[in-house]
């Protein structure tokens, strides 16, 4: 506790950069059920998308088993670099973590969808079918591993999706669904009675 107070201190002083106190951004750890995209130049045998076992190993060619798992992405991608490159000498690769995550209810086409990291929340609605009809476009939420739900705005790029998390739409309210149904009771309604009134005059 001393220690932060004095790091304050001393960032409020100017004498320390202000990243000194910034919480670092959480690392990217992959789970299993999530994959490791491998693109290889001009080999597209070795090239593809290759799963995290419940282990916490993947397999890749000619590297063989590597632990990714639960590791820091940052990490893996410097070991599986460093066995490629032992073994490819000429062509270069791309190693690109793929987070598995879960979207569900008012969606054209739920279910789990594999995406990278640069995937904003309507991409991945996007990759789903887009919205339904009935669903509420303001009653999206998302759920992380041991957290609460929360509300998220898709047109709001900035939103960073994890490993294991889940997008779930809501349905419209029954009101809302059968708005256009109330309207015109509503009128039909008006129109009677201002026909009554006149057959009464």
């Amino acid at each position: 506790m001393r220690a932060r107070t004095h790091l304050l201190i001393l960032a409020m002083a100017g004498l320390l950069p202000s990243a000194a106190v910034a919480q670092a951004p959480e690392p990217l750890r992959l789970r299993p059920g999530d994959a490791v995209r491998l693109l290889i130049a001009e080999d597209s045998l070795l090239s593809g998308d290759y799963p995290v076992a419940e282990d916490g190993d993947a397999l890749f060619p000619i590297v063989g088993l590597l632990r990714v798992g639960g590791r820091d992405f940052t990490d893996v991608r410097r070991d599986l670099a460093a066995a490629l490159s032992r073994e490819l000498r000429g062509p270069g690769f791309q190693i690109t973590p793929l987070m598995r995550v879960a979207v569900l209810g008012e969606v054209r086409a739920p279910g789990l969808y594999l995406i990278d990291p640069t995937f904003a929340v309507s991409d991945v609605l996007a990759q789903a079918g887009g919205l339904l009809e009935s669903a509420n476009p303001r009653g999206i939420r998302l759920l992380r591993v041991g957290g609460e739900p929360r509300a998220v705005d898709p047109a709001r790029p900035d939103v960073a999706l994890r490993p294991g998390d889940q997008l779930i739409v809501a349905r419209r309210s029954w009101v809302r669904e059968n708005m256009s149904i109330f309207v015109g009771a509503i009128a039909s309604v008006a129109a009677a009675a201002a026909t009554a009134l006149i057959v009464q005059r």
